[in-house]
């Protein structure tokens, strides 16, 4: 990731040249809601962890997702 901004309830991927690659929303998953988005981390996978802190017991505090959501 060149540049990553996280937004409360949201991730979004953009270049140096400010264009958006890619995006992860507050209900964009299925079965989970993204609270406080707190932290993340590209795997050598490619796969991304994101913290999803004050989610709630319904929700992980964790999740880990492909660009493909």
């Amino acid at each position: 990731m060149d540049r990553c901004r996280l937004i409360l309830h949201s991730v979004i991927e953009v270049t140096p040249e400010k264009k958006v690659v890619w995006s992860l929303h507050q209900d964009d998953l299925p079965g989970v809601r993204l609270a406080w988005v707190t932290t993340l981390q590209v795997l050598p996978s490619g796969n991304i962890v994101i913290g999803n802190c004050h989610a709630g017991r319904d929700n992980p505090q964790l999740v880990e997702v492909t660009r493909e959501k």
